[in-house]
């Protein structure tokens, strides 16, 4: 709406509230469009999401549709961990998404539609040097860089896949694994679900000593707003603790459409719940202090117990106007 809206105020007075304008006439692009009582909304300008941590946990990186609105793709920004020095990565009419640091913090992981399919791109931290690095018919997905630095472990098919950061061809992990996967920062576990609403299992990389973390027909079932079926919760959105201590996840089983954040102990133990209000994505820092996560299609970040939640960007103002007589 940004130079395109014009909302013009009546001179007569009438009652007003911080959201209904009277009498007013609503024009755009200089044209008279509706006459009466102007009435506004308030959202999501736009969608921030996937905010991962760079290794000195001073920049956050994610992916958002600031620049369009929200109304199209998004693409890969870096920020200061405070908010603060917003820029802009990528620049193109595809989605980029899901970036990734690498241990030294030089390079971001990201993937993209730009050529057709999604396949798996590698840039510099300051946006410079795009390079795709995979190539293949089906989609790639969700890549992160090996703890050396040297690879990047990415999701083709459902199974997890590894290439050369310089690119080369990849290298099948596993055979069939369930499609929503973690691995820990050394390599030799995964954690995953098979689907948004499933128990989470942690297991070796060869898919051996299987263990069962959540059950999900121990949660209370979901029962959907104006009806009475019922669904059972799950968990989904993992992320390994630095140490591969912990995992992260977002969970639905406190109700209907109630996501929040719990960390889980990779034994199972120790399930606590770390947000109260909506939270989704997320993603530990470097030194495993802090997690951040996505809120109101916005950053947030917050300490590891759950305390000390700050709102990172502010994306929230008015999404609509339209006018009553």
């Amino acid at each position: 709406m940004k130079n395109v809206l014009a909302l013009l105020v009546s001179p007569k007075t009438g009652p007003r509230s911080p959201l209904t304008w009277r009498p007013a006439v609503l024009g755009i692009g200089g044209y008279l469009v509706a006459y009466g009582v102007i009435r506004c909304f308030f959202g999501p300008q736009f969608f921030d999401w996937n905010p991962v941590f760079s290794p000195d946990g001073r920049r956050i990186a994610f992916n958002s549709s600031r620049h369009s609105g929200g109304d199209k793709h998004d693409e890969i920004y870096v920020m200061n961990a405070d908010g603060t020095a917003v820029r802009r990565l990528t620049d193109n009419d595809a989605q980029d998404e899901r970036p990734s640091f690498s241990p030294d913090g030089r390079q971001i992981a990201f993937e993209s539609n730009r050529d057709g399919n999604r396949e798996v791109y590698v840039m510099n931290a300051d946006g410079s040097g795009q390079t795709r690095i995979t190539n293949d018919p089906g989609d790639d997905h969700a890549p992160a860089f090996t703890a050396d630095g040297r690879k990047i472990r990415f999701l083709r098919g459902g199974e997890l896949y590894e290439a050369p950061t310089g690119g080369g061809e990849p290298v099948r992990l596993t055979k069939a694994p369930p499609a929503i996967v973690a691995v820990s920062p050394d390599g030799g576990k995964l954690a995953f679900s098979a689907g948004r609403h499933s128990d989470l299992h942690v297991m070796n990389l060869d898919r051996t000593g299987d263990v069962q973390l959540t059950d999900r027909y121990a949660y209370p079932p979901l029962v959907e707003p104006g009806s009475r079926r019922e669904f059972l919760a799950g968990d989904s959105s993992l992320a390994f603790s630095p140490d591969g201590r912990i995992l992260a996840c977002e969970s639905d089983r406190d109700g209907w459409d109630r996501w929040r954040i719990y960390r889980i102990n990779v034994d199972g133990s120790g399930q606590t719940r770390l947000t109260n209000g909506d939270a989704h994505s997320p993603a530990f820092s470097w030194d495993g202090r802090r997690i951040a996560f996505t809120r109101n299609y916005e950053i947030w970040t917050m300490d590891l117990d759950g305390s000390n939640e700050k709102r990172v960007t502010r994306n929230l103002g008015i999404a609509g106007l339209f006018a009553t007589r």
